[in-house]
This record gives C-alpha cells, structure tokens and sequence, in this order.
C-alpha cells in the first residue's frame, strides 16, 4: 500500500487540478468529474500501486505487458462546423474552444507512459530545421465513453480519427496512427529543458497539425497555416460536453515503423554494371537495399516498405560530380515519390542545401513577379576558376504602368570567402537565387552555396538557359507564307 507522503502527494494533485477547472465547462461537470478522478486515482492505486509493471500517474494508468496506456479525460463539447486543432489538450491549455478533449493527465505523463510501454519518442516537424515531416512510432487512439438512454448504459469506442471530418475529403480521416514525436523541450539554464507542453501554449497531447510541442501529430505535412478548418467534428459523433471519457493508447504495430534510410545519387563508374547512368543506392547504415543501384531497384525498395506499413525517412545525399541538370533531374524524381504513401525527405547532410533547392518556382525568375527580392548569385566560369556578382534590389511600386521600380547593385566576388564577406549578417529577406550553368558540376557550386547556408539562408537553385540560337545570315527567322 502507499505510504503516507505518497498519498498527501497525490491529494495535493487532485487538489491543483480543482483549482484548474475551466470555465468553458459548467462547474458542476467539472466538479463531478474531478471528483470521479479522484475516486479513480485512489482506486487504480489499491489495485496497482505496487506493480512494477504498470505506471500509474494522475488521471492515467501504463500496463507495460498489455502495451496499453489509459487516461482519463473530459469533452468540450465542441460542435459540427466548428474547427478542430487539438484531439486532447492539458487542462489548463485554453483552447478548449478548438479542441476535442481536455485531459486529466499531464503531457510529459501521456509521454512518460508511452515510453514505459516500449516506445521511443521521435521529434516533431520543424520546417525552419527543414524536418518537414512528424517522426516517430505510430500509435492508435481511442475514446470511450458511455451513454445513458431509456434507463440503459451503451459504451461507444471509437478511435479518434471517428470523431473528426477531414472537409477536403468529405469524410473521416483514416485511422492510420498518430505519430509519437514528443514535445520539444525549452532550454533552461543548469538542469534538464523542461517538457514545452506542459509549461508553454498550446499545451497540446494530440494536434491535427504539425506542432512542435505537441506529444502525439498526425502522420502527414500539415502546417497550420495550410491546414486550418480543415478538420471540424465528425457531425455523427459529437462529444457531449462535460461527458467523462477515457482515452487508450496502443501501439499501431508490433514492428518499428520509421526506417532511417540514406540515399546516395552519383555517376556510375567503369566499376559499376551496367557502367553508364546514374546510380541510386539505397542504404541502412552501411547495408546496400538494392545492390543494382538502379532508379527501379530504389522505387522498388520503396514500394515494398510503404506496401507493409513501413515509414522511409530518407537522408538525400547529391554526388559532387554530378552536373546540375543532373542533380535537378534527381531531386524531381525524388520530389515525385515524397509523400505520405511514398518516403519521407530528412534534412540535408551537412554543408548542403534541401533538396528542393534545385526545384524552385520557374515564375520567380522574374524580378517583377516576386513580391520580396532574394539576393542573386549569377555564377561564371572563368579560367582558373569561377566568378560571381551578386545584385541587390531595391524595389518600390511608382511605376505608373506596372507599378514596380528596382534600383540593382552588383558586387563581384571571386571566390567562396568573398562571397561570404559581402552577405550582411541581417539580409531581409534571407533568401539567395544562384544562378548557373547547366554544364556546372554541383561541387563547382557547393563551396559557394556553404556561406549562405552557414548563415540560415534560403536557398534555390536557377539554371541559366541558353540563349535561343540566332538564324543564320540571310535566313528567316520564321517560315514565310
């Protein structure tokens, strides 16, 4: 049995919870729950307080040999047409007004049970670190709850992805897991960060968007800003506000998901059969996946990891030699099987930029089509090496026809160093076009590529089109009727 500081301490956590008691919620429903919490508490302690397999902590109970985390929650009564950001939140998070749930259980605790099972945390998307994508092991979520009609008790459990209406689909969302990141956790100075969802908004368990401080995220590239209102309540499965519930966690599958994977994309060499093309290797850790290393064998391989529920994250590695038409026919390639049912792009290795670098928008070639003005890197070759001139623009909107006026600066550098000595150490906005040969190798370019990445820049890649061939002396340029 517990002792006696045990049992003060857990008093004084039901005691934090009372006074946490929102107001969105009628008092007598959050009192009746807070109360039904603590009769719960102190019945989970009798019964599994000394069990060195199970977990117990306010509101939720983690059963290490049935790989089951349970906890206790309450609804917000959140209505059809009204938009979802949470599946569950922290009590004291605010946004009950977007949420499905408010949880009785912390959110280091919902993480702290779901490493007690066997799962390691990920790390959540962070496009500014270009992680564009959630990672970690998926778990399915449930929601029970009970329903009192005509004098008889019906128990409805239902995973989460049920009571939420994707409104680009028309539909539910499917029930493909949500991914266990784990929050970030917030430096502090002289002892361990402390866990961001607990102590900072919007103190969320589980997001349908891809938040940084969250512990669980949906499995998909879904930034706020593209993905707000997309999801509302599932209109036939609205949570009766104030309803107890109880939330299960479980993990999706009995093998791990995530596969760290790194692809390599060079020449083949006189040594490679056949001995012409480009080579695609596939590798985990020092293990080869497709000995070939051809563009089909790496589909293939792919293919057969997605087709068994596998989650490929793939760190793209561009062999210096390579030209840059190359280099960008590779990254479209890989751009055209990134997805949630293809693989998933990692972060460059360092000294190299994002892949999609070499995929920029064509459009923004055009000063007068940007709305912002990047730097621009026009890059030459020269005997001996390579030249650059980088332009500035200045723009305003007095033009009485088009409305844009630039003033362009251009500075000269000769080498890596001296392109690195005239970028400001405040250049707004921090973005850089290079312009370039399509004959370059891309390991001409990447010296000059490094400053600009080194100091957190944005990166794409341009390449120079050639000048349109001129007929000759006494041709037409167009056929004559």
């Amino acid at each position: 049995m517990p002792g006696r500081n045990q049992r003060l301490l857990w008093g004084l956590v039901v005691a934090v919870l009372l006074r946490s008691a929102d107001a969105a919620t009628p008092s007598s429903e959050r009192e009746r729950n807070l109360e039904r919490l603590a009769a719960w508490n102190a019945e989970q302690q009798r019964l599994h307080g000394e069990s060195p397999t199970v977990l117990l902590r306010p509101g939720l109970l983690a059963d290490r040999e049935g790989r089951r985390v349970m906890f206790c929650a309450e609804a917000t009564g959140l209505q059809a047409g009204e938009p979802v950001e949470f599946a569950l939140i922290a009590m004291d998070s605010g946004h009950d007004y977007e949420a499905l749930a408010v949880s009785f259980a912390r959110p280091s605790d919902v993480h702290e049970a779901l490493e007690f099972i066997g799962l390691s945390a990920g790390r959540p998307a962070q496009p500014g670190r270009l992680r564009f994508w959630p990672k970690g092991e998926r778990v399915a979520m449930r929601f029970a709850w009970a329903v009192v009609a005509d004098g008889h008790t019906n128990e409805i459990n239902v995973s989460a992805e049920e009571l939420l209406w994707d409104k680009k689909n028309g539909r539910a969302p499917t029930a493909d897991g949500w991914v266990f990141v784990g929050s970030l956790r917030l430096p502090q100075a002289g002892k361990e960060g402390a866990y961001a969802a607990d102590v900072t908004g919007p103190r969320s368990i589980a997001s349908t968007y891809n938040e940084a401080t969250t512990v669980l995220d949906r499995p998909a590239q879904a930034p706020q800003s593209q993905v707000y209102g997309r999801f509302l309540p599932n209109p036939e499965r609205i949570l009766p506000a104030g309803a107890w519930l109880e939330v299960i966690l479980t993990p999706l599958a009995s093998q791990r998901r995530v596969r760290d994977l790194r692809l390599e994309i060079a020449e083949r060499t006189e040594q490679d059969e056949p001995a012409s093309g480009l080579r695609w290797r596939l590798l985990e850790g020092d293990c080869a996946l497709n000995e070939e290393g051809t563009l089909a064998g790496f589909l293939a391989t792919i293919g057969a990891m997605t087709e068994v529920g596998e989650d490929p994250f793939v760190t793209v590695w561009l062999d210096p030699a390579l030209r840059l038409d190359r280099a960008r026919e590779c990254c479209a390639m890989v751009a055209a099987v990134e997805g949630e049912q293809g693989l998933r792009v990692e972060p460059p290795p360092e000294g190299h930029p994002y892949y999609r670098a070499f995929l920029p928008d064509e459009n923004l070639r055009d000063a007068k089509r940007r709305m912002v003005q990047p730097l621009e890197a026009h890059m030459a070759a020269a005997e001996g090496g390579t030249t650059g001139t980088l332009r500035r623009f200045e723009q305003s909107w007095d033009d009485p026809v088009t409305g844009f006026v630039a003033q362009v600066s251009s500075q000269a550098f000769q080498s890596p160093a001296e392109l690195a000595a005239a970028l400001r150490p405040d250049e707004d906005p921090s973005t850089i076009f290079f312009f370039a040969e399509p004959a370059m190798s891309y390991g001409t370019l990447l010296p000059y590529l490094e400053p600009a990445l080194a100091k957190h820049m944005t990166v794409y890649v341009f390449l120079i089109e050639p000048a349109p061939e001129k007929p000759p002396l006494g041709e037409a340029s167009e056929p004559v009727p």
